[in-house]
């Protein structure tokens, strides 16, 4: 069978089971002795004391107590690296889960157990780039810095000192932001294309520290109430000196080390948390991702001055650049203003 008729008979066979799982319906006839049946099943009585509303607080609990399980309590990235290293050593094979792969990205060395694998490499760099094909598709990738500078220099031609008609200067951030909001009751294909070219680096880098601040967060426990001990700030790293910050005696420190942002790029975290009353846990990560000054450039950083580069008031992230670093902090415990007070201490 040539090329041309296999491709025409793949079709031909997509197409007919597509249409039988379109036309697939229940007799009639089978729908009246089910009902039949069900009719002739004694009713439960619902046991006295049991509502409504009793029943709907029972399964949000459940919902919740599900989500703890699978996400709160879910092993740390290194320990499936350890657990399933020495699995494929055991097993002959590599059998590393995406989890582990990104775990492996992070760290400096590969372990022992995975020496023997030639297709470790292989395997990270097929997980790298599925994951940088799946952030490309969902539009987290700013659009690049030549498409930019055109859309800047049009912008500027057309506005001048004789401003258009119809085009509007955005004079404040404050005013830029609610400019941004409106945008959402656009056509979502220009609000989309409109927040790729504007504004993206800040909002691509608040995201990432907020993905990685909840993650390690739920990875190290930080919400129990009993810390396990303060840790060592990472002072030198590979990429330089890392600027620690000078954080009150209030704040433990709960984790410190290297992550990869939603680019895979590395960056240095440090997560404390605190008690502030007997119900109550906070927490707030620093961010330091070592950088050259054209990224710098794509930012509206100030150097040793924090600004806020989010829009959440419930998960403010503040930013500003020191050296070759750009450093953030960001918490979803705390409003930008008591941020502020910590970056600058």
């Amino acid at each position: 069978m040539s090329e041309d008729n296999k491709e025409e008979f793949e079709k031909k066979l997509q197409a007919a089971i597509s249409e039988g799982l379109r036309s697939v319906k229940v007799s009639s006839e089978l729908r009246s002795r089910i009902l039949e049946r069900l009719e002739a099943e004694p009713r439960a009585e619902i046991p006295s004391g049991i509502t409504e509303e009793s029943l709907s607080d029972f399964q949000g609990k459940l919902s919740r107590a599900v989500h703890r399980t699978t996400q709160e309590w879910a092993a740390e990235d290194e320990v499936v690296l350890r657990t399933e290293s020495g699995l494929s050593r055991e097993m002959g094979r590599n059998v590393l889960s995406e989890r582990a792969i990104v775990a492996l990205s992070s760290e400096q060395v590969t372990p022992e157990e995975l020496l023997d694998f030639p297709d470790v490499e292989e395997k990270k760099r097929f997980v790298e780039a599925l994951r940088g094909e799946v952030r490309r598709t969902t539009l987290e990738k700013k659009a690049p810095q030549l498409a930019r500078r055109r859309v800047v220099k049009a912008l500027e031609k057309e506005m001048g000192s004789e401003r258009a008609p119809g085009i509007a200067s955005f004079v404040s951030k404050r005013t830029w932001r609610r400019g941004l909001s409106a945008l959402t009751s656009l056509a979502a294909g220009f609000a989309v294309v409109f927040i790729t070219v504007f504004g993206s680096a800040d909002a691509a880098l608040a995201s990432s520290v907020r993905a990685d601040h909840q993650h390690c967060c739920r990875a190290a426990h930080v919400r129990d109430k009993a810390p396990k001990g303060s840790l060592e700030a990472m002072v030198e790293s590979k990429f330089g000196k890392v600027p620690v910050p000078d954080v009150d005696s209030s704040w433990v420190l709960r984790v410190s080390r290297v992550c990869l942002n939603d680019e895979g790029k590395p960056m240095v975290h440090f997560l404390y948390s605190r008690n502030r009353e007997a119900d109550k846990v906070e927490t707030m990560s620093f961010h330091f991702i070592p950088t050259d000054q054209e990224a710098q450039e794509k930012l509206d950083l100030k150097v040793k001055q924090a600004t806020e580069i989010s829009d959440s008031d419930d998960f403010p992230v503040l930013g500003w650049l020191d050296g070759n670093w750009v450093c953030t902090v960001c918490s979803n415990d705390m409003n930008a203003d008591e941020l502020r007070h910590q970056a600058s201490r």
